[in-house]
């Protein structure tokens, strides 16, 4: 399957009832054109923080999983619930975006700033971290104490 205009208008037309859904990209190899054919469709959605688990038996996300597996009629597809997503991911999907699903411009571009802020605070840390454990790596005293 290749990233085209029937893909990304098919899954706006599948999430656009959904009014739970603020934002919605498409992300990954589909969104950047260079999908093969074990490529899996990456979604990621931004919804009101207001959904109640207990009208979904196995979890929001599943339900909606199920809902675009069927209506894409393919299961390759990766659903990413933004609200939890940690901020490397959420900064991979602002960083390679295509909007699918935008309801308020101004709630997309508070998102976006907010991701992309708390992703520069988190990434100092990912650098001192990745810096401790090479040099543990590098003196064979890593997973020792």
């Amino acid at each position: 399957m290749e990233c085209s205009q029937t893909l990304i208008e098919g899954i706006k037309i599948l999430l656009s009832p959904r009014e739970e859904i603020l934002l919605a990209y498409l992300f990954g190899s589909f969104s950047k054109g260079v999908s093969t054919p074990l490529s899996d469709i990456d979604i990621a959605v931004l919804i009101h923080g207001d959904i109640s688990e207990e009208k979904y038996p196995y979890g929001y996300r599943s339900e909606l999983l199920t809902y675009l597996m069927k209506g894409l009629r393919t299961n390759r597809i990766d659903l990413v619930i933004l609200n939890d997503a940690p901020p490397f991911l959420k900064f991979q999907v602002v960083r390679h975006e295509q909007i699918i699903i935008s309801r308020s411009e101004d709630k997309r571009i508070d998102f976006q700033v907010k991701t992309i802020s708390r992703y520069n605070d988190v990434k100092r840390l990912m650098s001192i971290q990745q810096r401790y454990i090479t040099e543990r790596l590098k003196n064979g005293t890593y997973g020792k104490r």
